[in-house]
């Protein structure tokens, strides 16, 4: 998946992040650490990957398209 690739080249514990979907909400785990790289500065990087799914959502039919993201302090 395309989200999941991006996230892998961004942060610093590839191993560690996983892209699960259910229906059209898509959850990001990460550890703690890469936490900050996925928001990125002013919440820039995390809002470039909500466009890049709702562009996704649209191509697909669904209207809206969101995003969790949650950090693992055990990763």
């Amino acid at each position: 998946e395309l989200l999941e690739r991006i996230l892998k080249q961004i942060v610093s514990e590839p191993q560690n992040i996983k892209v699960s979907e259910e229906g059209t909400v898509f959850t990001i785990d990460a550890s703690a650490a890469d936490i900050g790289v996925v928001i990125g500065k002013e919440g820039r990087n995390i809002k470039a990957l909500r466009n890049l799914l709702n562009l996704k959502g649209v191509k697909n039919g669904t209207a809206r398209v969101d995003l969790k993201v949650n950090a693992d302090p055990k990763i």
